[in-house]
């Protein structure tokens, strides 16, 4: 029976480095440091290219197939996150995105010249109806504000983790807030 070389950093015909490989992998059919030319003329490869997770040389369908919607999902947070920032108007605003914890952040200069703690907020969507808020500290060492009771309004108006919203101040007395949604899912390619 022959002996395995053991080689130390083994690569895929890729050039990266196999950190685990499986179990029918033999070593010595692996380059070290496989050169361009070795890459292309296929030298240096293994029969565990096909298994190999680092490209996409044998990633299961299912696998590449996550893979492709994270990548849409992530251009299309990054549309919502560019359509907020655009959203232009005559009265003070801030913009805000939904966070894991269903929570929505108030900008601290928007804070500081327009809200006190814990004075009551309307927010009103764009159909008119409103739900009763107020502003909270986030931390007692911060400046940072987020609403208390901005859940209810999330899930009345079926915003998801990453949408954005944009919260216009329309009146003082009561702080009412027009808040404008841009939607992760609205923004397919």
């Amino acid at each position: 029976m022959m002996k395995q070389k053991h080689i130390t950093n083994p690569r895929c015909v890729c050039g990266r480095r196999i950190w685990s490989q499986p179990a029918h992998c033999v070593c010595s059919k692996l380059s070290p440091n496989p050169t361009k030319s070795s890459r292309n003329a296929g030298e240096g490869q293994s029969s565990c290219i096909s298994k190999c997770k680092c490209c996409n040389h044998g990633l299961d369908t299912k696998i590449y197939a996550a893979i492709e919607i994270i990548k849409q999902k992530h251009k299309m947070a990054q549309n919502a996150r560019m359509a907020a920032e655009a959203y232009r108007t005559a009265n003070p605003h801030f913009i805000s995105k939904v966070t894991r914890g269903n929570n929505a952040f108030i900008d601290s200069t928007f804070a500081s010249r327009h809200l006190n703690e814990n004075v009551s907020i309307l927010l009103r969507n764009s159909d008119g109806q409103e739900w009763e808020d107020s502003a909270e500290m986030f931390r007692k060492d911060s400046h940072q504000m987020k609403f208390k009771k901005f859940h209810i309004f999330k899930n009345d108006n079926y915003l998801c983790q990453e949408d954005y919203c944009a919260f216009e101040l329309i009146q003082i007395n009561p702080v009412v807030l027009n808040v404008i949604m841009f939607r992760v899912n609205d923004y397919e390619n």
